[in-house]
């Protein structure tokens, strides 16, 4: 299956992310007047809270580790950016993966807590690692259904989380499974712009492997007993330096 047959064409890659290809968002004249919403002042605290996240936060250090051990380290003047997006608070205005440059990036316009950002960071570093460990074809939508059945499985389908989805239910039973399921097609219409038809599909096909598989992490984690545990851990797996 072809990159041009899975895309959908109401939106664009460059509809979401100007900046990624070298457009720059001007201020408008209010935000030269007054500062308030100035782009540059938005991705001045974004780098503050993505400073936080990396100096703080536990699953973030483990999946830095986990990428440098992997032999991918991550430098932050060249992996990780803070741009400005178009407008909105759905998942695909959080931030995203860029493979033509190998580069995360957090959109500091819509990112604008430290919660936020952590998790634009762990989600796009799931797929970081996923590249650099795998053979990776991002013109394979298996490929990338495989990526976001890991990204939800590893930080998005906590109870709570679960909870506030529209195809969540009061049982537990299962419920994490769904969830995963679910968030992945999701992801991939919104953020690889995948035909909903074709994101089931792929995200059926390599479920069970890609839901087992717990690399990096080495767990589902539920709370941040369990976050704080897998980073203790990592050396279990050889992510330690």
């Amino acid at each position: 299956m072809t990159y041009h047959s899975i895309l959908q064409m109401n939106v664009s890659y460059s509809d979401l992310y100007p900046e990624r290809r070298g457009h720059e968002v001007d201020p408008t004249i209010l935000q030269r007047a007054t500062g308030a919403g100035h782009p540059k002042a938005l991705k001045v605290q974004c780098e503050k809270d993505v400073t936080y996240n990396i100096e703080n936060m536990p699953m973030v250090q483990n999946m830095l580790t986990a990428l440098d051990r992997a032999g991918c380290p991550v430098d932050l003047s060249r992996h990780l950016s803070c741009d400005m997006c178009q407008q909105g608070s759905g998942i695909e205005h959080a931030g995203g993966y860029d493979p033509a440059l190998n580069q995360l990036f957090v959109c500091a316009n819509n990112a604008t807590s430290i919660g936020y950002v952590h998790g634009a960071l762990v989600r796009n570093l799931i797929q970081m690692f996923d590249v650099c460990v795998n053979k990776y074809n991002h013109e394979s939508a298996e490929h990338l259904a495989c990526t976001e059945i890991r990204k939800a499985n590893l930080s998005n389908c906590q109870y709570l989380v679960h909870m506030q989805q529209k195809w969540a239910t009061v049982s537990w039973k299962k419920a994490h499974a769904d969830c995963v399921k679910n968030t992945a097609v999701d992801y991939l219409v919104k953020t690889k712009f995948v035909k909903e038809e074709i994101a089931k599909a792929a995200v059926n096909k390599v479920f069970d492997k890609c839901y087992n598989d717990l690399e990096p992490i080495g767990r589902r984690c539920m709370d941040q007993n369990d976050i704080k545990q897998a980073n203790s851990e990592k050396y279990l797996f050889g992510y330690h330096k």
